[in-house]
């Protein structure tokens, strides 16, 4: 039986319709421009909102409808989940979902900056790499198991495959479709569906492993032009479950070898990066001498394209920052992890 939320437990339902209702009148819309915003931000402003008020009732704060927040409230709870310990990139989110929340009651007077709540040290979050996230760092051979997820599930594997030939996000990898995004006779790919953002992107195809990857997901998607490499008996959701469920056998999760699907993108951005410079970047511990700041730079801004970044800043958090090279780096003990076919 899954657990029932705090709000479920705390807030009578008065309330809790009152917190649907603000929801579904508001939820869909972005917050900073006009549009629809993602599913997962639907997702994550609804858990928070609800957990806010909950949290709100668990110590005092009986508000008898959302309209009652003050800012007050707003800085209690900025209190408790400081004192909680949660990160500086988890406070942002948060207090920006309650900005949301005020914005929705048109009393966005109450919401402050998170300085006002916290000092700086404690509000400072970086996007800079301090580990290196790519699977060949933890000790991972990622052909083996490419091979040992290929001999679980075909699709699965491919899916594994291209995330490391090419930067996907899991998302992207499972709605692609491969007549459709092979463009400039297979130099070049535009991925399209499932993009972060809705935000389309082309990504270089240029080594003998991407050709090799690519010709084997044409094989098995088929000839038509919607087909795409997640099952076809699936919907992206079940798709998804399934997808997690082969990556807990396969161990590629943060509780077994330490790594995520993300990792496989990590890795990706690395090797732009080297293929640009012919150095390793600064989180695998390439020192600058003989780059300068300015090539750096340009190979920055060459990932960040191929990865579907507009700032070439976001590539610190895949790489190092040149700064970061300049820096003794430990390498960190490493452990080989090894797949039985």
């Amino acid at each position: 039986m899954a657990t029932r939320s705090l709000a479920d437990r705390l807030l009578p339902a008065k309330l809790k319709l009152e917190i649907q209702q603000l929801l579904d009148k508001h939820n869909k819309k972005r917050s900073d421009k006009e549009g629809i915003c993602s599913l997962t931000t639907q997702k994550h402003r609804r858990e928070i909102i609800r957990l806010s008020i909950a949290q709100l009732w668990e110590d005092g704060y009986q508000l008898e409808t959302v309209t009652s927040l003050k800012g007050k409230h707003i800085e209690h709870l900025m209190g408790r989940w400081d004192q909680a310990g949660l990160s500086a990139s988890m406070l942002h989110t948060r207090l920006s979902v309650l900005r949301t929340l005020s914005k929705w009651l048109r009393k966005p007077e109450i919401c402050k900056d998170l300085g006002y709540y916290l000092n700086q040290e404690r509000t400072h979050r970086s996007t800079v790499a301090v580990r290196n996230l790519a699977w060949e760092a933890k000790g991972i051979d990622v052909d083996a198991a490419i091979r040992t997820a290929s001999d679980m599930n075909e699709r699965f594997g491919l899916m594994l495959a291209m995330q490391r030939a090419f930067g996907l996000r899991a998302r992207e990898v499972m709605e692609f479709r491969p007549l459709e995004a092979v463009i400039d006779d297979g130099k070049r790919l535009m991925i399209v569906q499932g993009t972060k953002g809705g935000r389309p992107r082309m990504v270089t195809v240029a080594t003998d492993r991407q050709r090799g990857v690519l010709a084997q997901v044409v094989k098995l998607v088929g000839a038509a032009r919607n087909a795409r490499l997640r099952w076809p008996d699936c919907t992206y959701q079940q798709a998804r479950n399934r997808y997690y469920n082969f990556m807990k056998r396969l161990g590629a999760t943060k509780a077994g070898m330490g790594v995520t699907g993300h990792g496989l993108r990590h890795a990706f951005a690395q090797e732009m990066y080297r293929r640009q410079t012919g150095l390793p970047t600064p989180i695998e511990g390439g020192k600058p001498s003989g780059l300068s700041r300015g090539d750096h730079m340009m190979a920055t801004m060459g990932t960040s394209i191929e990865l579907g970044h507009g700032r070439p800043d976001v590539v610190g958090s895949y790489c190092g920052s040149y700064g970061h090279a300049q820096r003794t780096v430990q390498t960190p003990s490493r452990m080989t992890y090894s797949f039985i076919r």
